[in-house]
């Protein structure tokens, strides 16, 4: 709500996650175009597993598809990171490819 600037002119939005007024981690919608945009987000260690992050990426992905108007988000996930596969996994996001290091997911609207 405050920034001023376009995704389409900069690329990118970073959101803040806050928890009783105090930031807990950040949301980022990133490689914008016109029908899509990547997704990442990081917790502080201390607020991980309650449910933060699965209600800020249903946020992002109600806003990227209603208010962006997007058709596909995607995210980067390291093959070990179980409970990043398991976080995303849960919010719609589908395996769309795979590689040595890490799998590529995504939903559509």
């Amino acid at each position: 709500d405050k920034s001023s600037i376009d995704i389409a002119d900069i690329g990118q939005y970073r959101f803040v996650i806050e928890y009783k007024k105090e930031p807990i981690g950040f949301i980022d919608l990133f490689d914008y175009s016109i029908s899509s945009a990547s997704i990442g987000i990081i917790i502080d260690v201390k607020h991980r597993r309650k449910g933060f992050a699965t209600r800020a990426i249903r946020l992002l992905i109600n806003y990227a598809f209603t208010e962006l108007n997007l058709n596909v988000l995607y995210c980067s996930v390291s093959k070990g990171n179980i409970s990043s596969i398991k976080l995303f996994t849960s919010v719609g996001f589908s395996l769309l490819e795979e590689s040595d290091k890490e799998n590529r997911y995504s939903i559509t609207k």
